[in-house]
This record gives C-alpha cells, sequence and structure tokens, in this order.
C-alpha cells in the first residue's frame, strides 16, 4: 500500500513537472500557459488567429527563431509576474555579433488591416538578434512593420542587437503606443562610427503615427545617429522621456553624435529629460 501511494506521488510530481513546460514550433494559437515554452523552430501566429501568453511564462528560442505575428498577440504579465523571452544559450552574443550565435530572431509583428489588437505588457526581452538581409536586420528584438492597434507598455528591452536600426525596436509605417518601458543596453551599428547603419540604440521609429510616453533610455549605442533613439518623418507625441548615454561599449565604439535624433517629423514633447553627458538634437 505504501509503495502503491509512494508511486502515485512520484508519478503526479514528474507529470506536474512536464506540464509546465511545453514545445512550440510553427503556427500557434490559443493560449500558452506554462511555465516553461521551448521554441524548438520559427513560430507563426496566423491572420485571424489569436495567442494569449500568462503571467510569468519564460518563452525560451533554443536556436534562431523568430516569433511572427500576422494575427494577434495577447502577452500581458505583472509586475511581480512578467513574461520573458530570451533564447537558451547566449554564447558568441557580443563576441561573434554579426552571426545569428547567441541570439534568437525576434518578434516580429506584421499584421493585416483587420488584424485584432496586440497588446505586450510586463514583458522582458533579451538577446534579440537581427542579422542577415537587410529587412531581418532591423529590430533586435522587436520588428513592427504596417501595422496598427498595437500597444506595447511596461517592458524591458536589455543587450539586443540589429545590424542595422533600433538596436530593440523598429518600428515602421506603424499606429503605435510605446509606454513606460526601459531601453538598456541595446546596440544597433556595424561595429564601427558609420553613418549609414546604426540609427537608434534603443529605438528607431520611422514613417509612423506614435505615442512615446515615460520612456527610459539607459546605455544603449548606435554607430550612425541617436545613440538612444531615432524618429524619421513621423507624427509624435512624446511625454516624460528619459536618456542616459555611455561612451563605451564591448566593441569600442563611442556613442552616436546625438541620444535623440529626430528628423523631419511632427512632433510634441513634455517633460524630455535628458541626462549629462547626453544629447538631444531636432532637426
Amino acid at each position: 500500500m505504501k509503495k502503491s501511494l509512494l508511486f502515485l506521488f512520484l508519478f503526479g510530481f514528474i507529470t506536474s513537472l512536464f506540464a509546465q513546460t511545453h514545445e512550440a514550433e510553427g503556427i500557434q494559437t490559443g493560449s500558452w500557459d506554462y511555465e516553461i515554452v521551448n521554441v524548438i523552430g520559427d513560430i507563426i501566429i496566423p491572420e485571424g488567429e489569436q495567442l494569449t501568453i500568462a503571467p510569468g511564462t519564460n518563452i525560451i528560442f533554443n536556436g534562431y527563431y523568430s516569433l511572427l505575428v500576422e494575427g494577434s498577440l495577447i502577452a500581458i504579465g505583472t509586475q511581480q509576474d512578467s513574461i520573458n523571452f530570451c533564447v537558451a544559450d547566449t554564447t558568441g552574443f557580443a563576441t561573434d555579433l554579426f552571426s545569428e550565435a547567441g541570439g534568437w530572431n525576434g518578434l516580429n509583428i506584421i499584421q493585416r488591416p483587420e488584424s485584432d489588437s496586440t497588446l505586450i505588457r510586463y514583458c522582458h526581452f533579451s538577446n534579440g538578434k537581427a542579422v542577415g538581409d537587410t529587412l531581418v536586420c532591423n529590430g533586435g528584438a522587436m520588428y513592427v512593420r504596417k501595422s496598427s492597434r498595437v500597444e506595447i507598455s511596461n517592458c524591458r528591452f536589455d543587450n539586443n542587437y540589429s545590424f542595422y536600426s533600433g538596436g530593440a525596436v523598429f518600428i515602421d509605417m506603424s499606429n503605435i503606443s510605446i509606454k513606460n518601458c526601459v531601453f538598456t543596453n541595446n546596440l544597433a551599428g556595424s561595429g564601427h562610427i558609420d553613418y549609414k547603419r546604426g540609427w537608434g540604440g534603443g529605438l528607431a521609429c520611422c514613417y509612423s503615427n506614435s505615442q512615446l510616453f515615460g520612456l527610459e533610455f539607459y546605455d544603449n549605442v548606435a554607430t550612425g545617429f541617436g545613440g538612444g533613439g531615432f524618429l524619421l518623418n513621423i507624427a509624435i507625441m512624446m511625454y516624460l522621456i528619459v536618456f542616459s548615454t555611455i561612451t563605451k561599449l564591448i566593441l569600442e565604439v563611442h556613442s552616436a553624435k546625438c541620444t535623440l535624433l529626430i528628423q523631419q517629423n511632427h512632433f510634441q514633447i513634455l517633460l524630455c529629460m535628458v541626462t549629462e553627458p547626453a544629447l538631444l538634437v531636432a532637426q
């Protein structure tokens, strides 16, 4: 009797452990309510479908894979229980920067006009890497293109890299709201001072209608323009933005010409706080 009870206990315990872990690749819909989701291939949320991710889920990419959103993604964590997007093995992320080593291929949001809202709250993104051809060389952790009804709030972006623009996040031709997010130690660029690439160490936003509220940028670097952020030809409202830059990074490059470059935009800035030795430039 005791052996039977022990067996049932061990069986239940082992089953519960496996129940908290899930492997994912290919088309995904419904919900992820697991402690760990091991991504073993590229993920796609199709047009007209939705994937919901529960608070506390750790999404671990076991290789250079991406999560493509053509439908709707609801990833809402909490202040105490965030959702984490990371890579299983970071080996080579910095030492072999221009390869896929040590990174994952980012969250790519390319929605259709009729798609439902995508909400990303209390999420943490680290070691995203945008390398390869021109399209995927933007936005190390997140790439948003031709999308509307996208909200990103209370998120952290740390240690992400893109070869061209938006070390952590790249926004292109989209209607998006980014609120109360922190960008730290992100890098955009080719590894040396080059004004043709490396724009927006933390964030790059182009040809978009955007609301930026309560953002903080610390120790981000771009080898072109805008160590913290780069904003090009957009309608924008910014409120309570904090910038801080550093003078060196792992590649021994210096911060770009300015912390934030604003070019050809219609914009309104309220309470933009720039800490030394940062520089804010509007053209």
